[in-house]
């Protein structure tokens, strides 16, 4: 399987449903990496937290990232 498009490398991309933040999220996707089960992309993103915004750093499934 190829990888998913975009370089990575502080590209902009929006994030679909993390965990815990239902919705889909402006993020900065940093990297991507193959794993047994798919590509995943190392992304920062912002959710709106309790006291404000908080900032997330994650490894998603590309399923759930999509180009900016």
């Amino acid at each position: 399987m190829r990888r998913p498009a975009g370089a990575g490398h502080g590209r902009h991309c929006w994030v679909h449903d993390p965990p815990d933040a239902p919705g889909t999220w402006p993020g900065l996707l940093v990297e991507w990496r193959q794993r047994a089960d798919g590509w995943h992309g190392r992304v920062a993103y912002t959710v709106t937290g309790t006291h404000g915004p908080v900032l997330v750093e994650a490894w998603l499934p590309a399923g759930q990232l999509q180009q900016g």
